[in-house]
């Protein structure tokens, strides 16, 4: 049999891919590679097949081959059998072996090449011949075998002007800048047939091939190896199109040229580089058509001119101001400045490049996460100083709600017919939090509150501004010490140490945490100066039957007032206190207990992720006993007396949403460790955690001896002992929710995490939450494509080590299941702005009554009933109660709640997908079956939660506002039979590494990577 498609196309047989056979090159060919398989203890018998894998294990070539334990040919079939669509391209080679109902792919690998690389670094070891050639794009590319670093067989595919730059390793160092040019030596190895050789500058741009040959100064030979001494004037690249350069070596080859990159040789380099171009960026007033210089992260030595390469041309129809309007027009450069506000209250940059030469300079500001831009007024321009006057006052008009945003200063202006644009920031900045904010330069009123716009500066030094509320701007500035709080009948009492600024305290203020801005609450108290010893204690209560109190998050500050304004200031609480507060008998039902309409709630101390004051309401439950806290601690002294036998197990707890389901990635993360006995090869005791009253515990029955019962005895000594925590949601699902301040709980934070989310990364914005640093953070976090993992890397700050692609563990058992159904489904997500609000607020709101006006629609009921479709209702648990059949005049819709149902059993069922912005809608993909969006409150939802794509075009699916439109859109697929459209056909190739059902052992990898 011969074979090549998709992966997950190829057979109805199990696929495992994780075992490495070992073997030897011995020759190659034409089309042809032999292979020498030493002796070990493999039967050769089972063997059937060679086949290639994509680097995403997502495209098979395989070939039905009779196998000896000796030598084997391996026969390849031409470029026909590969699919191209780009280059380089790698493949991995396999031997296919068959038995007990499945196929095992094991890769070649050669230790004695992996050992002696590690030794010489030759990189002839790891690149041979090319086997065959064909073009792709107009260009002549080849198939060469390739033996990576780490021994493993494969080939790689290649352009063939790119083949010398596999096997040498050219390098640059001692690079100085003397009588303003810029000097430095290129090492540049020797190779067989060459009969010329220099250095080039060749585009880092796609797309763009410029090459620029540059003679060396001196060549000086040394064996093996030529060294060229190298001399750029800086005005080397001057009268060209703006662009960047990175270093190249050449040679010429039987008539044709062959380029190399040139890498920096070793960190001491690479640092020397960096220092220079800092400090050259400050000493020289550099002019705006001469280059500049820098060491990139990948250890190249890279050109670029100081005018960004984006520039976009004038022209009588898109003139300058069009341009600056244009929401595309944005920053991918860096000018290099300095910034400050003067004793009148105005706002200065001064730009290191010379500005002689331009014209209509403007001055923008740029968030990036709701993607808006606000123009702002230059008043004053100075070109002989490079210096100019920004005014603000723009943003009285552009803000709208009080929402704290930070947007980055952006500097645009015309130059020879083209606009460019660039941020600005302080190439000398050091991270510090005294210097980091500057004087406001702004005071906005937006709906009755007031708010200022402040200028500061980045980690990096780029500056930007903040708009924040003027009550909240201080409360990083100013310290104040918790000492204790504690309630007393309808009161609550804070005592807190104030070691500077003590005459301008005031009192206290309690602010709810609110997702819109239309729900701010801030209750105020006044407090008394207690001279205590060299301190000064700041006491005050508030009266809580007075205040209107909402499940939520409550922030406490102190109140600072300098004279002219009220601002906040953080209380600070230190790790003695917070562990005092968790172990002292006393404090075991530090609560105020209350009624509210709908149930009996609790207030008590919460210690945030930042270490400060602040207090949780939620419902009683109880955990707020004293006996459950007797239980805790009961369990910590256990725990302390056999932490021996525990830290022995290698704990490993894997769990779902609050402990509750077993349906998810978790759960099959679980199964498949199960299944094929990972526990044992890991040596780790795998065990998953959830309620025995769940409906889903008849899933994890079968390994009973792996499950704990949640908040039991047994589950909390586990969870003690425990050294990696698995999840999906939220690291902390795997004990109570939002605990009074729980001796266990606490523990949590010191284990090892991995995250396996609930769903892709990219319509929501999550980084607040899962953002490393904040409060949930983790040590692996599992993406399924490069593109989500470079979402991940920029707004989270996780590095690629820690955002390993490897696919989502339930996709291993997706199946479309849809053939013969009538089923679709519609499965809207949840708002942050509505958590916890009262019943009454809900019901109004507009996406209860959208969504009330949907189903109960006469459009949708006539395409439900013309094309004989089944609507599943799949709602959120929090909104059950809003959502009930009495209240739906359709019996075609029927409700399921996500948790009580597996969403993934509908979503296989079903031939279509209606959401507005959950990322289930990549399984859909997945299995390449139609999604439609429909977003009626899309502005509200960008401005609070925010997104990282976008939706006007990239969205997988086509989308609609109001219900008339949906069942349009609804009824236009039925019609198509419910066809996966061509274009987002395309999308579904790209938005997917891995097909091929082995997600679960990929995390398994990286599991053992975090236990080694």
């Amino acid at each position: 049999m011969k074979y090549f498609g998709l992966l997950d196309e190829f057979s109805d047989k199990e696929i495992i891919i994780q075992d490495r056979i070992k073997a030897e090159l011995i020759g190659e060919g034409e089309n042809k590679v032999t292979i020498r398989f030493p002796h070990q203890d493999v039967n050769y018998k089972d063997a059937v097949a060679f086949a290639l894998l994509d680097s995403h294990n997502k495209y098979l070539w395989y070939k039905d081959t009779k196998i000896n334990s000796d030598l084997c040919t391996i026969n390849f079939d031409g470029f026909d059998y590969l699919q191209i669509d780009y280059v380089p391209l790698r493949f991995k080679l396999y031997l296919v072996f068959q038995g007990n109902g499945h196929l095992t792919f094991c890769r070649l690998y050669s230790k004695s090449i992996k050992d002696e690389y590690r030794l010489t670094k030759d990189k002839r070891l790891l690149y041979y011949s090319s086997i065959s050639s064909a073009e792709y794009r107009k260009e002549e590319v080849n198939l060469i075998t390739n033996i990576t670093t780490s021994g493993y067989f494969g080939f790689i595919l290649i352009n063939k002007s790119s083949r010398v730059d596999y096997i040498v390793s050219n390098t640059v160092d001692n690079f100085k800048i003397f009588q303003d040019d810029f000097c430095f030596d290129v090492t540049l190895e020797k190779i067989s047939n060459f009969t010329n050789f220099g250095v080039s500058f060749k585009s880092a741009l796609p797309n763009v091939n410029t090459i620029y040959d540059f003679k060396p100064t001196l060549v000086r030979d040394m064996g093996d190896r030529f060294v060229l001494e190298c001399r750029l004037p800086r005005t080397y690249f001057q009268g060209i199109k703006p662009d960047v350069f990175n270093l190249h070596t050449y040679y010429d080859i039987d008539g044709e040229r062959y380029y190399s990159t040139v890498q920096i040789k070793d960190k001491e380099n690479y640092d020397n580089i960096l220092e220079l171009s800092a400090t050259d960026k400050l000493q020289h007033r550099t002019l705006i058509d001469e280059i500049t210089f820098t060491a990139t992260e990948s250890y190249k030595l890279q050109f670029s001119t100081i005018l960004p390469y984006n520039g976009v041309e004038i022209t009588p129809e898109n003139t300058a101001k069009r341009i600056l309007f244009s929401p595309n027009f944005v920053a991918t450069r860096v000018f290099y400045g300095a910034q400050s506000v003067d004793q009148l209250g105005q706002y200065r940059i001064s730009l290191y490049t010379d500005l002689s030469g331009i014209s209509d300079l403007s001055v923008f500001a740029h968030c990036t996460s709701i993607k808006e831009k606000i123009i702002l007024d230059v008043t004053e321009f100075n070109p002989k100083k490079n210096e100019f006057i920004v005014d603000f006052s723009a943003f009285k008009e552009a803000m709208e709600d009080i929402t704290s945003r930070t947007y980055s200063i952006c500097v645009a202006f015309s130059y020879n017919g083209y606009m460019y644009c660039g941020k600005v920031s302080a190439p000398d900045y050091k991270e510090d939090e005294s210097t980091r904010y500057l004087q406001e330069v702004e005071t906005l009123t937006i709906k009755d509150t007031i708010a200022v716009v402040e200028p500061m500066y980045g980690s990096n030094g780029t500056f930007y501004v903040r708009v924040k509320d003027r009550l909240s701007l201080f409360k990083d500035k100013v310290s104040v010490s918790y000492q204790k709080a504690y309630f007393k009948d309808k009161y609550l009492y804070i005592v807190t140490d104030i070691t500077n600024n003590k005459e301008h305290f005031t009192g206290y203020a309690l602010s709810y945490r609110f997702k819109d801005s239309e729900d701010r609450r801030i209750y105020y108290t006044s407090a008394e100066l207690i001279p205590s010893g060299d301190n000064t204690h700041l006491k005050g209560r508030f009266d809580l039957s007075k205040i209107e109190l909402q499940k939520s998050v409550w922030d406490v500050y102190a109140v600072f007032n300098d004279g002219r304004t009220a601002y906040f200031a953080n209380v600070y609480v230190d790790k003695r206190q917070m562990y005092d507060y968790l172990y002292h008998k006393s404090m075991s039902e530090n609560f105020y207990r209350f009624s509210n309409k709908e149930d009996t709630d609790i207030l008590f101390p919460y210690f945030t992720t930042r270490d400060t004051l602040a207090f949780m309401i939620r419902q009683i439950s109880p955990c707020d006993s004293r006996k459950f806290k007797m239980k805790e601690i009961l369990a910590v002294c256990c725990h302390k007396v056999l932490k021996w036998y525990y830290s022995h197990k290698n704990i490993t707890l894997v769990y779902e949403r609050k402990s509750q389901t077993a349906q998810d990635n978790g759960y099959y993360f679980f199964k498949h460790c199960m299944d094929h006995r990972v526990g044992k090869r890991l040596k780790s005791k795998i065990c998953y955690v959830i309620d025995p009253s769940s409906p889903d515990y008849k899933n994890v029955e079968p390994y009973k001896g792996n499950v704990l019962n949640f908040m039991s005895f047994k589950h909390m000594i586990y969870l003690l002992g425990a050294k990696n925590l698995v999840y999906t949601h939220s690291k902390n699902d795997c004990y109570i929710w939002r605990p009074n301040n729980s001796v266990i709980a606490e523990r949590i934070r010191f284990k090892k995490h991995i995250f396996l989310q609930h769903g892709v990364t990219s319509l929501k914005r999550i980084d607040k939450f899962y953002g490393k640093g904040k409060a949930g953070d983790t040590d692996v976090f599992v993406v399924s494509s490069k593109k989500e993992r470079e979402i991940v890397n920029k707004w989270f700050g996780y590095s690629k080590e820690q955002t390993p692609i490897t696919g989502l563990a339930r996709w291993d058992a997706l199946k479309d299941k849809s053939n013969g159904s009538n089923e679709i489904a519609l499965v809207p997500t949840t708002r942050n702005w509505l958590d916890d609000v009262p019943s009454e607020k809900f019901l109004d709101s507009d996406f209860y009554n959208r969504y009330m006006e949907l189903l109960n629609s006469p459009e949708l009921k006539t395409v439900l009933a013309n094309n004989d479709l089944e609507l599943n209702f799949c709602i959120s648990s929090k909104y059950k109660d809003y959502f009930t059949s009495d209240k739906i005049d359709n019996k075609r819709i029927h409700i399921s709640v996500i948790g009580e149902k597996p969403l993934n059993e509908i979503l296989m069922k079903s031939k279509l997908l209606i959401t507005d912005y959950s990322s289930v809608c990549y399984d859909m993909l997945y299995m390449c079956k139609p999604v439609l969006f429909y977003q009626f409150d899309y502005e509200k939802f960008i401005n609070s939660v925010g997104t990282y794509i976008n939706m006007d075009k990239d969205l997988m699916g086509d989308r609609s506002i109001s219900a008339i439109d949906l069942c349009n859109d609804i009824n236009k697929m039925a019609k198509s039979n419910f066809r996966l459209p061509y274009e987002y056909k395309l999308m579904r190739d790209n938005s997917f590494t891995y097909f091929d059902r082995n997600n679960s052992l990929r995390i398994i990898q990286e599991l053992k990577k975090v236990m080694e």
